[in-house]
């Protein structure tokens, strides 16, 4: 699949901010909670399980972070980007873009 990118660089570089605002709140949340299980008493296995998925979820939004970037890089002149048919296969299941 085939998409024009050209005119949505710039939206690009806003979804970029946005995904980077986002990890520094939940690099602070991930630092509150480090706080507050250092000063509690909690079972280690709530305590794993909140711990791993805000960890995740910032692995997530590093990737898609990385994504981006590489996107942008990659740009070609004329702004057309051929798509892998697993990223167009994920799109289209979460309704991204159309079939």
């Amino acid at each position: 699949m085939q998409i024009d990118v050209f005119n949505k660089r710039e939206r690009a570089c806003q979804l970029l901010r946005n995904v980077q605002s986002a990890q520094c709140l939940l690099k602070i949340k991930i630092d509150e909670f480090t706080d507050y299980i250092v000063n509690a008493r909690l079972d280690s296995s709530d305590v794993n399980e909140k711990a791993s998925t805000m960890i995740m979820s910032y692995s997530a939004m590093l990737e898609v972070q990385r994504i981006i970037l590489e996107g942008l890089a990659k740009t070609p002149s004329n702004g057309k980007v051929v798509l892998s048919p697993e990223l167009t296969g994920v799109l289209r299941a979460h309704g991204l873009i159309a079939k």
